[in-house]
């Protein structure tokens, strides 16, 4: 490359420098660090030519965007935009250089405005443009504090900046990566708050929200210079004008387009005729006219899944006279084969923004996507659209949506001392009881009892008939005939047919009493509780707690604390890895030098036994006497060195095995807490997918003292109420509930009973 072609260019992003040759100039790049697209601006020729005569420190200078460039941004986006062409760039340059030497500042767009070259419409259009490009270089930076500070992964950042891109395309209107990152759950509130703190952003974006929230309510009235009234709706999709007492002279079709001009007003305005003919008619001065209509956005539609198989295990027969179930009336138990497609995603239909009255595009609200999660026994295919079965077995989904095969364990009469305590991982079936004391563990659970056990299931539990006794935790729904003195955690509903008597359940679903009573129990249930009868006058008061899901902030709470735990494990074997990792190389390194005294050894050994046989022959006994003495000292070194030799390869295995034990630890930690975070983020979905149902529902009684807790209130009864709906009422409406005074009077929120 000639020394005297070339420039340095800068890319406006991220200011990375190049030099490239004069030939690039005008064409566009893409910057190797940040990725962002610029071009190489054309220069004025004769300012090219003085600069390649300028000393060699001037060799090199910037071709960066700045506000005292010969070719500004504004310039650069009109011509972009075909608003103007490189000669009318050249002209207004010009204009602003005679401006300069008269001492007046003069900027790009005002000059194209005020010399005809754009109009005052257009330079407002790449005046937005320009912001939108600021705001998307700061937006850079955002990204790069999220990522050194942990709060984002890069590919979540570069996610982000191509929906700000997308989104821009489509509405010319700049979605912060900040809000855009929120949405999809990578960062919190908070954390965004706190990065626009530090770029010193915060109070501006706050600020210019209620500007336009200002601007909008004073465009609800327009006064016209033209004695009429014009009213904007506050979608901005209908424009509406009255007119007020004519002073002097008739309104004609031209003033109000004038006015409508004035105002901003472009799109949808009806034709002159409508308009003429709302001016003739006397009466319709004392009206209104919908002088322009918008056009309002098509929604878009949300993704969904749809099952290749019975989704819901709680599907049973009717319970029969004395209260048994025919549970013979469910139908086969769904069986897949490898490779049978069990799930798959329609994908979201994209809408189609409208235009309001200003001519600004009105994006539609995006459609809500759902993602295919595949559990143990299925695959997802390579275009994330299909669940398929990876083995042959039972499909069942999981409350947290994940789709698995299950292999089945068929377990004829009781878990007891004749099959210990089981573990499987897979749908366990027992045709009897399940036995005091004994643990079961696995995906999913039918069974006739469970008396006094502990189980611990990721999916569904059925038991034909009671549950008395057990404590058990589950990732999906329960249901059985009746419940005693248990203990329940679980995600999914509480389906109970008859009775339910000093227990505690805690369910992110709902807990269900279809044909009895709730006695003497504590009930935690976010989507609310049903039962015919709650209390009784004899027996304990319950207490009640609707809408609320602590249990799930607990068990977040406690993978963190897991996480945490396999994070200093993490710790500890990386340093001692660090504290071993040369000890291989020095025990090699023994046991060269000790094969090396070995081999000198044996040479020696074979010397002196060579010289023996000399002596022998010669038959010197006395010499003969002292060369044997010297052959046993001399394996009785060889000995010692063997052993410690054996030492030495001993030490090397137990190096290889360990240094071998802690990088599968080390990998092991990282997959589990890889899975630990995964299980939070199917956790946060679900529970914000799933909203609380603050409402006790009751058919027939629910005694005095019992107590209903809601969000924020709380309410004992002090007399029996019958056949009544129960429900916290929230007065204010709050987007954020954590923002929220637990103080009722402060919140507003109360419980209301009122009859079904």
């Amino acid at each position: 490359m000639d020394k005297d072609n070339y420039i340095i260019t800068v890319c406006p992003s991220c200011k990375c420098t190049y030099r490239v040759a004069e030939a690039f100039l005008g064409r566009k790049v893409s910057c190797k660090k940040c990725g962002a697209d610029f071009s190489i601006d054309y220069q004025d020729e004769r300012k090219q030519k003085n600069d390649r005569q300028d000393s060699s420190s001037e060799k090199g200078k910037s071709l960066n965007i700045s506000k005292d460039d010969s070719y500004l941004v504004i310039g650069k986006l009109a011509v972009k935009y075909k608003f103007v062409n490189d000669k009318q760039i050249q002209e207004a340059l010009s204009i602003q250089e005679e401006g300069k030497r008269a001492g007046q500042k003069l900027f790009m767009g005002e000059t194209m405005v005020a010399h005809g070259m754009i109009s005052q419409a257009q330079l407002d259009f790449l005046l937005s443009v320009q912001k939108a490009l600021s705001i998307r270089k700061l937006d850079g930076k955002f990204g790069t504090i999220a990522v050194k500070n942990d709060f984002a992964a890069p590919e979540e950042i570069d996610r982000a900046l191509q929906e700000q891109k997308k989104i821009f395309k489509e509405t010319k209107t700049v979605k912060l990566i900040g809000d855009i990152l929120v949405e999809s759950k990578v960062l919190t509130e908070n954390q965004r708050d706190t990065i626009l703190k530090g770029q010193n952003r915060f109070k501006k974006i706050t600020s210019a929200k209620q500007k336009k929230s200002d601007v909008q309510d004073s465009k609800e009235q327009i006064k016209s210079d033209v004695e009429l009234n014009l009213t904007v709706s506050e979608d901005k999709l209908n424009a509406f004008i009255s007119i007020k007492k004519e002073k002097s002279g008739a309104i004609t079709v031209e003033n109000i387009k004038n006015n409508l001009q004035t105002e901003g007003i472009e799109y949808g305005i009806v034709d002159d005729v409508k308009i003429a003919e709302f001016l003739n008619n006397n009466e319709n001065k004392k009206g209104t006219l919908k002088i322009a209509e918008g056009k309002p956005p098509e929604p878009g539609k949300d993704a969904y899944i749809k099952y290749h198989f019975e989704t819901d295990p709680l599907k049973v027969g009717e319970v029969k006279k004395g209260g048994s179930i025919d549970f013979k009336d469910k139908g086969d138990i769904p069986h897949v084969k490898e490779g049978d497609l069990l799930a798959e995603k329609i994908p979201v239909m994209e809408g189609r923004p409208g235009k309001d009255v200003y001519g600004s595009p009105i994006p539609p609200q995006k459609p809500e996507d759902m993602k295919l999660k595949p559990g143990k026994g299925a695959k997802i295919s390579d275009d994330r659209l299909q669940i398929i079965a990876k083995i042959g077995g039972i499909p069942e989904i999981s409350t947290l949506s994940k789709v698995f095969v299950s292999p089945q364990l068929k377990i004829s009469g009781d878990v007891g001392l004749k099959t210990g305590h089981v573990d499987f991982d897979g749908k366990i079936n027992v045709s009897e009881t399940i036995q005091n004391g004994f643990r079961v563990k696995g995906n999913s659970l039918t069974a006739k009892e469970i008396l006094w056990a502990e189980i611990e299931m990721t999916g569904d539990i059925v038991v034909y008939g009671g549950i008395i006794g057990a404590t058990i935790k589950t990732g999906g729904n329960i249901r059985a005939m009746y419940m005693r003195e248990s203990n329940i955690e679980a995600y999914g509903d509480v389906v109970i047919e008859k009775e339910v008597i000093d227990s505690k359940i805690d369910t992110s679903g709902a807990c269900i009493v279809k044909s009895g009573s709730v006695l003497s129990s504590t009930v935690v249930a976010k989507k609310g509780i049903q039962a015919i009868n709650i209390g009784s006058e004899i027996s304990k008061p319950c207490n009640l707690t609707v809408g609320v899901d602590e249990r799930i902030k607990n068990e977040i709470d406690k993978i963190k604390e897991a996480i945490l735990l396999k994070k200093e494990e993490h710790k500890e074997f990386k340093s001692r890895l660090e504290e071993i990792k040369d000890e291989p190389e020095k025990v090699e390194n023994k046991i060269a030098e000790m094969a090396q005294v070995q081999d000198k050894l044996t040479v020696k050994r074979r010397d002196i036994e060579n010289q023996i046989e000399e002596l022998e022959k010669e038959g010197n006994k006395a010499r003969i006497a002292d060369a044997e003495a010297e052959l046993s000292e001399s394996d009785s070194e060889m000995k010692t060195r063997e052993e410690d030799l054996e030492k030495l390869f001993d030490r090397q295995d137990q190096l290889s095995e360990e240094i071998s034990d802690i990088q599968k630890k080390i990998s092991d930690s990282r997959t589990d807490v890889k899975k630990m975070k995964d299980k939070i983020a199917d956790i946060f979905e679900w529970s914000d997918r799933e909203k609380g149902i603050p409402e006790v529902r009751v058919n027939d009684t629910i005694f005095a003292d019992t107590t209903i807790n809601g969000f924020y209130s709380l309410l004992k009864l002090t007399q029996n109420q019958k056949c009544v709906l129960i429900k916290e009422d929230i007065i204010q409406s709050f987007d954020d509930r954590s923002a929220l005074n637990h103080d009722q009077e402060k919140t507003g929120s109360k419980i209301s009973i009122r009859p079904l």
